[in-house]
C-alpha cells in the first residue's frame, strides 16, 4: 500500500510540473522512489509577435504610474464620453440589474464601438457611471452591475484607450450641505471602496474621477461656483473619496485621480475653492465647459461660430484661467466634457472644434467630447459615433478636433464661406 501511494504522489507531481521523460525514470517499476535525477529544463518557447507586443504594452501601462501627473496627462490627446449609457437611470427590465444601460435609448456598449473610436483617432474614453440605482440598503453595489461596468472597461482597454471611470448623476442623493455631510461621506466612501477594490490591480490607463458636477441642485449660483457651504462640502467629499481610493490596495496608492470643482465649473469662485491634497502628486483637476454657451449648448442659441477676434477671445477666457491657476503650477487639467450640439451647422461646428480643441491643446488641456448618442430627432444632439457599428457620423468634425489636438494649435481648416455651406 505504501509503495502504491508513493508512486501515485510522484505521478501527480510529474503531471503538475510537466516533468521530462528523464524525470519520470525516478520511479522504478516496483513503485519505489529511486535517487533524484537532475532536472533538465525545457527551452522556453520564443514569444509570438502578439505576445511580445502585449508584454511591451503591459510594461508601458504599468510604467505610467511612475510619471508625474503633468507627464501623464500629456499622453492623452483627445477623448470621448460614453454618455447616456452606464449613467442612465431608467430600468428597461426590472429583473435585469444591468438594463439601465439601455434605459435612455442607447444600445449596450460593444467591442465595435471602441474599435471605431480607436480607428477615428481618439485615445481616451470617459465612462460616466451611475451607481445609486444599483445599491442595496447597506450601500452594497449589485454584483451583476459591477461585472458589467468592468466588462465595458475591459473593452476599452482592449483598444489601448485611457479610461476615466466616475460616479455620475449621484445628485439624486448627493446634495452637498453641512447637515448632509456625514451621511454623504459614508455613502460615497462605501461606493468608492467597492469600485477601488474591484479595479485595484488595473494598470495606469484607468483613471478614477471622484464625482461628476457635484453641486446643490437648484441652489444659489448652482452652475456659477455655488455657495461657500457647497464648495466646502464638495472639497471634503473629494478628499474623503480620494483617501478611500488610496488605502484600497493594489495600484490605487498611485492611480491618477480627477477631482472636480463645484459643478466642475470654470468660474473663478469654483477654481479658487478647489483643494489639492498635500503630498499627492497624482491628482488632476476636472473641469467641464460648453463654450460659448449660446452656440455649443443652448438649443435656441446661435448656429454660427467662426474664429473672429471676438469669438476667439471668448474661448481664450475659458482656457487661460485654467492655465494660470493650475497648469503653470504643475497641476494638470482635463476637460472631461465639452462639445457643440448639432443644429444642422456642420461647417461651423468644424470651425469651432478646430479652434476649441487646438486652443485647449496649446494650454496642455485634453478635451473629451460629450456624446449622448443622440444624432437625429429632438433633444441635445451631441452624437458623433454610431453606437452599434463604431462608424463616424460626422467624420469632418471628428477629424478637425483630433487634428488640432495633435497639432497642439488651431489649424483653421475651413473658410467662413465653406463653413456656411457645409450641412
Amino acid at each position: 500500500m505504501k509503495k502504491i501511494v508513493s508512486c501515485s504522489i510522484c505521478v501527480v507531481m510529474i503531471i503538475m510540473s510537466g516533468c521530462s521523460g528523464e524525470q519520470a525514470q525516478a520511479v522504478n517499476t516496483s513503485g519505489d522512489v529511486t535517487e533524484k535525477t537532475a532536472v533538465t529544463e525545457q527551452p522556453s518557447q520564443p514569444l509570438t509577435a502578439g505576445q511580445s507586443e502585449q508584454n511591451e504594452l503591459n510594461s508601458a501601462a504599468l510604467a505610467l504610474f511612475d510619471l508625474s501627473a503633468t507627464e501623464f496627462v500629456a499622453g492623452i490627446t483627445v477623448g470621448w464620453n460614453l454618455g447616456n449609457t452606464l449613467d442612465a437611470l431608467s430600468f428597461s427590465d426590472e429583473k435585469d440589474n444591468t438594463s439601465t444601460e439601455t434605459g435612455w435609448g442607447n444600445p449596450r456598449a460593444n467591442a465595435e464601438l471602441f474599435a471605431g473610436l480607436k480607428a477615428a483617432g481618439f485615445d481616451a474614453v470617459r465612462l460616466p457611471t451611475t451607481w445609486w440605482p444599483h445599491l442595496d440598503a447597506d450601500n452594497n453595489i449589485n454584483t451583476e452591475w459591477l461585472d458589467r461596468v468592468q466588462a465595458v472597461v475591459d473593452m476599452a482597454l482592449e483598444q489601448d484607450l485611457y479610461i476615466i471611470l466616475n460616479t455620475h448623476h449621484e445628485g439624486h442623493w448627493l446634495y452637498p450641505s453641512y447637515a448632509n455631510e456625514d451621511g454623504l461621506t459614508e455613502k460615497l466612501t462605501d461606493i468608492w471602496a467597492q469600485i477601488a477594490d474591484r479595479f485595484k490591480d488595473y494598470d495606469g490607463r484607468l483613471i478614477f474621477e471622484t464625482l461628476n458636477e457635484p453641486k446643490q441642485d437648484g441652489g444659489e449660483n448652482e452652475w456659477n461656483g455655488g455657495t461657500e457651504e457647497s464648495r466646502t462640502v464638495v472639497s471634503n467629499l473629494n478628499l474623503a473619496a480620494l483617501e478611500t481610493i488610496r488605502k484600497s490596495g493594489g495600484h490605487n496608492d498611485k492611480r491618477f485621480v480627477m477631482l472636480p470643482t463645484n459643478a466642475a465649473s470654470k468660474t473663478e469662485t469654483a477654481l479658487s475653492a478647489w483643494e489639492k491634497p498635500d503630498g499627492d502628486d497624482h491628482i488632476i483637476v476636472s473641469i467641464h465647459a460648453y463654450d460659448p454657451y449660446n452656440f455649443a449648448l443652448n438649443g435656441e442659441g446661435s448656429s454660427k461660430w467662426y474664429p473672429t477676434d471676438g469669438m476667439k477671445d471668448e474661448l481664450d477666457r475659458t482656457f487661460q484661467p485654467l492655465y494660470d491657476k493650475f497648469i503653470s503650477k504643475g497641476i494638470p487639467v482635463i476637460m472631461g466634457e465639452s462639445g457643440a450640439q448639432n443644429k444642422e451647422n456642420l461647417g461651423f461646428r468644424v470651425a469651432w472644434a478646430d479652434y476649441y480643441f487646438g486652443r485647449a491643446a496649446e494650454q496642455k488641456i485634453p478635451v473629451f467630447w460629450w456624446d449622448n448618442g443622440v444624432i437625429t430627432g429632438d433633444g441635445e444632439k451631441f452624437g458623433l459615433i454610431d453606437r452599434e457599428t463604431g462608424e463616424q457620423v460626422f467624420p469632418e468634425l471628428t477629424e478637425a478636433m483630433i487634428a488640432a489636438a495633435k497639432a497642439g494649435e488651431p489649424l483653421y481648416p475651413i473658410s467662413q464661406e465653406e463653413a456656411g455651406k457645409l450641412k
